[in-house]
């Protein structure tokens, strides 16, 4: 049975992830490899903007 993002949260289950800043799709799909549980795209703090959006 999988059990998704949000019944982990309410378990109270520890979720691994990382915030993203680096304005390239290339960067989201190698960490996809690395299995994390969620990511974190910043579009305010860091260089992406709208404009430059991962696709």
């Amino acid at each position: 049975m999988v059990i998704n993002f949000k019944q982990r949260l309410k378990q109270f289950e520890t979720l691994i992830g990382i915030v993203i800043k680096l304005p390239c799709s290339e960067t989201a799909e190698a960490l996809s490899k690395v299995e994390f549980d969620w990511f974190w795209i910043d579009m305010e703090h860091g260089v992406l903007s709208l404009g430059m959006r991962i696709k």
